[in-house]
């Protein structure tokens, strides 16, 4: 693990918590004290992804989640992970995942009844 992880750690608890919520660069880099474009780059070294791109994977690991274990709609989903437009939600996921959200959930609700 890279050494600066445990630097970033306070963060990414931060990110965990706020996936949801229009997290800003600013507001990001703020939490870690550093500067905006700083930040943006020490992340992605540390990580190999943007901030962004972490929130992105987070919104859609919890999407993931709820698809496969709840009944909600895609727009209750989307709207549950930090997506106000559930077909900008489904274009995220489906680039993603290789697969529209709707497929995912049958996907999962077949595999469950197989077990």
């Amino acid at each position: 693990m890279h050494p600066d992880f445990y630097r970033l750690r306070p963060t990414l608890d931060f990110m965990h918590l706020h996936y949801r919520e229009n997290l800003t660069l600013a507001k990001m880099a703020e939490r870690a004290g550093m500067a905006p474009n700083y930040f943006h780059r020490w992340f992605k070294r540390v990580l190999g992804v943007t901030p962004f791109e972490y929130i992105v994977g987070e919104r859609l690991n919890q999407a993931r989640h709820l698809l496969a274990s709840t009944r909600m709609t895609i727009k209750e989903t989307a709207d549950a992970v930090g997506y106000r437009d559930p077909l900008y939600f489904s274009r995220v996921f489906s680039k993603r995942l290789q697969m529209h959200p709707t497929k995912y959930r049958a996907m999962h609700q077949l595999s469950r009844r197989l077990y």
